[in-house]
């Protein structure tokens, strides 16, 4: 990765069960491009993340916010939201996707589009 995120603060949102590969990578990546990444959670405890077939490590929650009202004020700050596995789920459950310009896996297309999404000509 070759950006510089110098001292810019990042949040990483997760809670029990978040699936540790897909967590480890992305954090690894903040971390090298000098970002100050901070974990919120709906409550402020440990999170044990899902390592393939068994839980996995635990990761200390930093903070403590009403996720879903975070979720959703996040996307009218007009600052980048990454959102990995179930995420694309949580924005269209609190109507943060209507005109965001989106990628996902091709399995969440439709229902990106169907939420509001802004759809590109490429498939």
């Amino acid at each position: 990765m070759n950006a510089n995120l110098d001292g810019k603060k990042t949040a990483i949102w997760e809670t029990d069960g978040f699936e540790q590969s897909e967590r480890e990578e992305p954090g690894v990546a903040l971390v090298e491009a000098k970002a100050e990444p901070h974990v919120i959670s709906p409550n402020n405890e440990v999170g044990k993340a899902w390592d393939k077939d068994q839980f996995g490590d635990s990761i200390k929650m930093d903070v403590a916010p009403n996720a879903m009202e975070c979720v959703r004020a996040f996307p009218e700050t007009g600052k980048l939201v990454a959102a990995i596995c179930h995420g694309p789920q949580v924005l269209i459950k609190v109507d943060a996707v209507p005109r965001q310009k989106l990628t996902s896996c091709p399995s969440l297309k439709t229902d990106l589009i169907n939420a509001g999404a802004s759809q590109n000509n490429q498939s």
